[in-house]
């Protein structure tokens, strides 16, 4: 299995007062304090949808185009727990699904997360979320890379970097 990215890192992601973000159809989505919040330019505002999910910080989003659904990988819950918990939330519906795909990676917070696309053997686009290093709940360093295909619900890749020097945590994508 190989991803080969299209075009450089999406650049679209960014930080917006403390909290991750990315553009979804052209809206800024962010989380904070249990709810989504899209900022969309023709309404010069934002909409807020409130969800179920547990507040967290250090978690990591990321938009997949073609199901149209921004991903939301990890965190730390406000109890100091890591989570490794991984919510859809579909930006047209404005409603959010807890995904539960079998063999989840460990658990952990302050990792990078990113949208790969990558062309399919019939030449179709197809996106996956990314994520490396971290920190977990020992608040050990993590130097994995985890791929996960939100097509099949399936975590493709968990592999531990071990020829690297050092550990990462709290990277950045840029």
């Amino acid at each position: 299995f190989e991803l080969k990215p299209l075009y450089p890192l999406n650049l679209h992601q960014v930080s917006f007062l403390g909290c991750n973000t990315c553009i979804a159809n052209n809206c800024l989505v962010l989380f904070m304090d249990s709810q989504f919040y899209l900022y969309n330019d023709n309404t010069f505002g934002f909409d807020t949808v409130s969800t179920e999910i547990t507040t967290r910080s250090s978690y990591s989003l990321c938009y997949i185009s073609n199901i149209n659904q921004v991903l939301m990988f990890g965190g730390l819950l406000e109890n100091g727990t890591p989570t490794n918990e991984l919510w859809a939330f579909k930006v047209h519906k404005k409603v959010v699904q807890l995904l539960e795909p079998d063999s989840p990676p460990e658990a952990r917070s302050s990792h990078t997360g990113i949208t790969v696309k990558r062309k399919s053997p019939n030449g179709e686009t197809e996106d996956f979320m990314v994520i490396f290093g971290g920190s977990c709940e020992k608040k050990k360093a993590l130097n994995s890379i985890c791929i996960y295909n939100p097509l099949t619900n399936i975590w493709l890749i968990d592999k531990v970097l071990n020829n690297s020097q050092y550990n990462r945590f709290r990277v950045s994508r840029k």
